[in-house]
């Protein structure tokens, strides 16, 4: 009976959201609301009284549509998900940055002719040119930033967490509620924010759940291959996001002290060695990188950052004193710093983050803090030997909450785009037990029809795609208008151009867009020919551009033959 009634239940709801919320309900909204229900489709399968059910020729009907939708979305994805992922603020262009210089075998650029003219947000001019962030988040971008396509792995990347959330919760809500928990959390405004960024977060939260499974293996079996996975996502959490991980080993600590699966003295034994070697390669390659980009592997490129652009800004809160850089900045840099961050010193404090943590406006908080620190913290639990119901408890909190938000945020039918993830990793979460039960009752088009499921969520995507990128723009021209985070446009004389190469994402333009070439005093170019996509001859400047060698070449260091 529950399985009969979970789908219309849940098609009820959301409409009556949509009806509430946006005041009208169209055809192609009406399309996309009943694809993205599609996704309860393997909690209801793996309900008991499905089995019951006598197969249906509408699998054969679903398989058709569903590849069908997949051919056209991956090509629709492959070709135009460059405008859907447009990077909106300046950690997005640096994480960009971080994860070409990567694709290209670099942990660092050489500081370029200029340094002050090639200053930008988040990224280090001296001692060599590189992004500030830990490596972590970079590194799993790079090879689809080699291929041109970051944004198909920011999608792997979080469809990824999502499915490592749900395989955590299956112990504790079982296999209905673990899928439905995925499905709140991924389309809160908390998960819609940063599920398809360039941001962090995302690689963080898997590298979390993927640590919290791979312990909850270790704590049962010992196993050497358990450990060591552990100790390398733990690793990878560090050298993503440090100070989150820093609350995930606590989360864990307390956990320890709370559920006791085993008195201490058995976990500290050999098979401490397997996790501590995966923590230790992480550890190396952290070290090796700092002294690559600051020349000490003790220095992060972040603190000398802070202390060369924005002094002050402590572990990331704006805590330390006010002091005045210890370099020469752009002048986009100078005038943020000066009308934006330090009069607004307040906003990046802890008791701001704190009181945060418990509005509504600001729901990218609720990712940066306790949301995700409690839903990674009720699964730790059940890696323990015993379930408790205080632990039951706390799981339903989080449920309730996005549960909250996803009837406020969902009926906005601009971050449609954002649900992807979500919409590969909810059916995979029931690919098991529709796989079992497609033996059972000798229905093998279940199998087959599982695959194309996600694909035919997917149409949301498709249908929404270019209003998607449209927003996008229009968040980044927004950025840029107010505070200046996308600093493309900068006042003559410090404008300048920095064309890259074929293979080169032109949203990874630093600087510009669309900059003046005639009004700027030097401009840096990386000249390929045949390869001029960002701009044509016809709209360089009379003048030879600045750093051009006898072969045409441009010699800025990293860009071109040095």
């Amino acid at each position: 009976m529950i399985a009969r009634l979970l789908l219309p239940l849940v098609a009820v709801l959301y409409l009556a959201a949509r009806w509430t919320f946006a005041g009208e309900i169209t055809v192609p909204d009406g399309i996309a609301a009943g694809f993205a229900l599609l996704s309860l489709l393997p909690v209801s399968y793996s309900l008991p009284a499905l089995p019951e059910r006598p197969a249906s020729p509408l699998f054969g009907l679903l398989l058709f549509v569903i590849t069908a939708s997949a051919l056209h979305y991956y090509e629709d994805v492959w070709t135009r998900g460059k405008s859907a992922h447009q990077a909106v603020v300046q950690d997005e262009f640096a994480y960009l940055f971080q994860a070409n210089t990567f694709a290209a075998g670099r942990l660092a650029f050489p500081t370029p002719p200029d340094p002050v003219r090639f200053d930008a947000f988040h990224v280090l001019t001296t001692p060599t040119y590189a992004g500030k962030y830990p490596p972590g988040h970079a590194l799993l971008l790079a090879p689809a930033a080699r291929a041109g396509r970051p944004w198909i792995g920011v999608h792997m990347i979080t469809a990824a967490g999502l499915v490592g959330l749900g395989l955590l919760a299956r112990p504790l809500l079982g296999p209905i509620g673990a899928p439905l928990l995925v499905f709140l959390f991924a389309f809160s405004p908390a998960m819609i924010q940063v599920a398809t960024t360039y941001l962090s977060q995302t690689t963080y939260l898997t590298a979390a759940v993927l640590f919290l499974l791979a312990l909850r293996r270790w704590i049962r079996t010992r196993g050497t291959g358990a450990g060591a996975a552990m100790g390398l996502l733990f690793g990878w959490a560090v050298i993503t996001r440090p100070y989150n991980a820093v609350l995930l080993a606590t989360a864990v600590l307390i956990a320890f002290l709370i559920a006791r699966p085993a008195p201490f003295r058995t976990l500290f034994t050999r098979a401490l060695l397997a996790p501590l070697a995966g923590a230790f390669v992480c550890a190396a390659f952290l070290l090796v990188y700092n002294h690559a980009v600051t020349g000490s592997p003790l220095t992060m490129p972040w603190s000398l950052y802070s202390a060369q652009s924005m002094p002050g800004d402590g572990l990331g809160f704006a805590g330390g004193p006010v002091a005045d850089p210890t370099q020469e900045l752009g002048v986009a840099k100078r005038k943020w710093l000066a009308e934006f961050f330090y009069p607004n010193r307040s906003l990046y404090t802890l008791p701001h983050a704190w009181k945060n943590l418990w509005r509504n406006t600001i729901p990218l908080a609720m990712f940066e803090a306790g949301v995700p620190l409690l839903l990674l913290f009720v699964p730790a639990a059940f890696a323990f030997k015993r379930a408790r119901r205080w632990a039951f408890a706390l799981a339903v909190l989080p449920v309730l909450g996005h549960a909250f938000y996803f009837f406020y945020w969902f009926p906005w039918p601009r971050y449609y785009h954002e649900t992807f993830p979500a919409l590969l990793a909810i059916p995979v979460l029931g690919a098991a037990a529709i796989a079992r039960r497609a033996r059972d009752d000798r229905r093998p088009a279940a199998l087959i029809a599982l695959a194309g499921i996600v694909i035919a969520l997917c149409l949301t995507t498709v249908q929404n795609a270019q209003s998607h990128g449209n927003f996008r723009a229009g968040i980044a021209r927004y950025h840029s208008r107010f505070y200046d985070l996308v600093a493309r446009r900068v006042e003559p004389p410090a404008l300048v151009f920095v064309r890259y190469g074929a293979r080169h994402n032109t949203e990874l333009d630093l600087i510009n867009n669309e900059p003046d070439l005639d009004a700027a005093d030097i401009v840096y170019v990386h000249h390929e020919p045949g390869a001029n996509r960002a701009f044509h001859e016809a709209h360089m400047p009379d003048r030879a551009p600045y750093f051009f060698n006898e072969d045409g070449f441009s010699i800025v260091p990293g860009y071109g033959p040095e």
